[in-house]
């Protein structure tokens, strides 16, 4: 349970000034918080020497921001002086990864300057470039299933019109095949295509 609005944050970077003090580069999600020309931080003093932590390996800051992970880190209120590290979206889906003792947490902005702008330029145009890859890999592999589906069951329905309703005769001029043909072009041209062709093959 938290007392503040859960607004995550992708981790952009991270810094380990000393053993006892670490300072996270963060990129704001959620519209309430809108990009600008500013660096936001999150500076971190702890209790306990962090150099040996498992948030320096692969399960944490490294995961994080190779996975671009919503992340968000606050008190809890029956834990005080421990920092929890909640990965998800929305507070409701969230888990708690790691935990930190910590003395101090601060939030602060630095200005950009042009270098800052052009690295963000290009780790947005990378994770844009992930996003499209893996969405289209997506529908690409739902495509094909759907395709395969509907091949099997079109066929299927075609054989068993053809050997239970057609003549030697009609079967031999490929005339069933020629009007469903037919019927594909014009479902093709209705608004809902889908429904459409099925009506005409499954119709009685």
């Amino acid at each position: 349970m938290i007392n503040v609005d859960y607004n995550p944050y992708y981790l952009d970077s991270y810094h380990k000034v000393d053993e006892r003090y670490l300072i996270l580069n963060v990129l704001p999600i959620h519209y309430g918080i809108p990009f600008d020309d500013l660096i936001h931080q999150i500076h971190i003093r702890t209790k306990q020497d962090i150099s040996e932590s498992s948030l320096f390996g692969y399960y944490g800051f490294d995961r994080y921001i190779k996975d671009d992970v919503p992340i968000f880190i606050c008190e809890e209120e029956a834990l005080k002086g421990t920092l929890s590290i909640f990965e998800g979206m929305f507070e409701s889906e969230s888990e708690i990864t790691f935990t930190i003792d910590y003395i101090s947490i601060e939030q602060k902005t630095v200005e950009k300057t042009a270098s800052d702008w052009k690295k963000e330029f290009i780790k947005l145009s990378e994770r844009q470039s992930k996003l499209i890859e893996f969405k289209t890999k997506d529908y690409e592999t739902v495509r094909l299933q759907l395709s395969a589906e509907y091949k099997e069951l079109f066929n299927s329905r075609i054989q068993f019109v053809k050997y239970n309703f057609m003549s030697e005769e009609e079967k031999s001029l490929k005339i069933f095949e020629e009007s469903i043909f037919k019927y594909v072009i014009k479902a093709a041209e209705d608004a809902n295509p889908g429904f459409k062709l099925m009506q005409h093959l499954f119709r009685k």
